[in-house]
């Protein structure tokens, strides 16, 4: 009788200690599948997946791994969201980031955020595009914004990552300049950055983009400064 017994209770004992099967839990002396959203490891015990991870079906024993450009920030979690634009989500996290300056992102679902190509800059974060520098701006820095074109140099083109320097002759006081322009006759332009300055008497310049006034020959001169021609010093014998 008493070996009846002692028989029963170590079949009850040894029946309660007995985990379920993988992707259940035990509860009440009974086994339950695993829920959306949890994993049962070792048959006992349900555990909620952690952000970043997820599961979408029952009887699980482990959780998945939010694909890449994906998350959730809940425990718990059936499925991940997708990275919105202008935003990424690395493997395995709980959170979407914005894409720093100098990256976008113009697709969602992104892993990674893009950088700005040369020449083109995002200033704020969570750009989903870039923009392009604008004709007498360049962009070194596609994180900051278009520098202006300093005198002396110019920008004739979109994307410019430098400005050009003016050509012998050619000259722009002023930034952002799209263009230079050539020195006018009888004046010299030795500095792109400086205004023309007037060929001084007895010098001339017959040419446009001169970088330096030619002197008169013996014999002839100029009246006032900004000449053209030289005229000839001898009075004419009639």
């Amino acid at each position: 009788m008493i070996f009846s017994i002692l028989m029963i209770a170590f079949h009850v004992v040894a029946t309660a200690a007995t985990p379920c099967k993988s992707g259940q839990y035990l509860m009440a002396n009974k086994c339950r599948r695993c829920l959306m959203g949890s994993y049962c490891p070792d048959g006992i015990q349900q555990i909620p997946c952690a952000p970043g991870n997820y599961t979408d079906t029952y009887e699980q024993s482990k959780c998945r791994i939010c694909p890449p450009g994906h998350f959730n920030i809940k425990p718990g979690s059936t499925n991940c969201s997708r990275a919105q634009l202008g935003q990424y989500a690395p493997v395995n996290n709980n959170l979407s980031q914005p894409c720093s300056p100098g990256t976008y992102a113009d697709k969602p679902a992104q892993q990674i955020c893009r950088i700005c190509r040369p020449g083109t800059y995002s200033t704020q974060p969570g750009a989903q595009k870039c923009i392009r520098c604008q004709l007498g701006y360049f962009c070194p820095d596609p994180a900051n914004l278009p520098q202006p074109c300093s005198a002396g140099f110019y920008g004739d083109l979109y994307e410019q990552t430098r400005c050009r320097k003016c050509p012998k002759g050619y000259y722009t006081i002023h930034p952002t300049a799209t263009y230079c322009t050539k020195c006018p006759i009888g004046h010299s332009c030795s500095d792109p950055a400086v205004s023309p300055k007037p060929c001084p008497i007895g010098f001339y310049t017959a040419l446009f983009a001169q970088t330096s006034c030619r002197q008169c020959q013996a014999g002839w001169t100029t009246t006032i400064p900004g000449q053209s021609v030289c005229t000839n010093m001898k009075p004419e014998i009639g």
